[in-house]
Parts: C-alpha cells; structure tokens; sequence
C-alpha cells in the first residue's frame, strides 16, 4: 500500500471523526482494528474488532457536542504513518478528565501523537497518545 493511500485513509478517518459519522469512520478500517489510548504512558483503554470500536466510539460521542482533530505534522515511519493533531471538543455533559472538574459547554483543547497501522487497504492499528 502506497504512503499516499495511507494518508488518503487518515484523512477520510478523521473526516468522519470530526462529523461523528461512525460508518465512515469504520469504512477505513479493518475488521480486527485494534485501538489503544495511551495517557501519560500508561494504556487507558484498549480495543479489538469493529464492534468493540463502535461501542466505544458511540460512547465518547455523548461526551461531546462538537469535536475537531486537526493533523498539525505528519511524518512516515516506515509502513506506520505518525500524526500530530490538536484535539479540541465541546462538552455536551459534565466530564472529570485529568484531575479537574469539566462541565458541559467547556471547550477542551490539547495535542496528541496519533500512529496508524494499515493491512489489506485499511487501518488495522491506531495508538493515541497523550
């Protein structure tokens, strides 16, 4: 798979992401996607198959009323594609995240490192790191 396809898929991913749009999200990925969320070097969550995703992703979109990942860098490694992306959201619901008290309405904003993993045409692995 071509590096450009690659970014292609990111793209479209996010894209999706960003309209809440969770069948065009799942379009771009593979059955056995596996997701893990990294937090101050500690996994927080992990995930395996397109159910497990769905549910996930269904969940944390009751969070938010709006949400935006916007790619800042992009760097290729080999067959894994690295991003920088500034995440900023709009709580739809009160939300405890990193020791404080968030409520609905707060705008949340940080930068994470996002690494993709692709197989047969589609994102197999995605690591978010905080």
């Amino acid at each position: 798979m071509q590096n450009e396809m690659k970014r292609d898929l990111i793209v479209r991913y996010l894209q999706a992401y960003n309209c809440f749009d969770l069948d065009g999200m799942v379009q771009t990925l593979s059955t056995g996607i596996e997701i893990e969320n990294i937090r101050k070097g500690h996994i927080e969550s992990k995930t395996k198959g397109i159910e497990a995703f769905s549910e996930l992703v269904s969940k944390a979109a009751l969070v938010y009323s709006e949400r935006s990942q916007t790619i800042l860098e992009l760097e290729e490694i080999g067959d894994m594609i690295c991003i920088n992306v500034e995440y900023k959201a709009t709580l739809a619901a009160d939300l405890f995240m990193n020791n404080a008290d968030l409520k609905k309405g707060e705008t949340v904003v940080f930068n994470s490192r996002c690494e993709f993993f692709f197989e047969e045409d589609k994102i197999c692995r995605i690591r978010d790191i905080c």
